[in-house]
């Protein structure tokens, strides 16, 4: 593979591994408020919303799981990104 192919990769890779560190942080301040809700709601016998909070969390979870696959996906592939 030519070095200029190499470098437009790598420097894609950048630009993802950026995006994918933004998700992180995003999803991370989610599930964070998502606790949040599930503690006051469960603090103020509200079970349905403790419920509801406690599913959105998981998925969250999910999610985030996901995306660090991603990113470890993409470190492995370019080390150097």
């Amino acid at each position: 593979m030519p070095d200029y192919d190499h470098a437009s990769d790598i420097a894609q890779a950048r630009v993802s591994l950026a995006l994918l560190n933004s998700e992180i942080d995003d999803l991370t301040a989610r599930i964070e408020a998502t606790m949040l809700l599930e503690r006051n709601a469960r603090e103020n016998a509200h079970l349905t919303t403790t419920s509801v909070a406690r599913a959105d969390a998981i998925v969250l979870r999910k999610e985030l799981h996901g995306v660090h696959q991603l990113v470890r996906q993409l470190t492995d592939r370019f080390p150097t990104s």
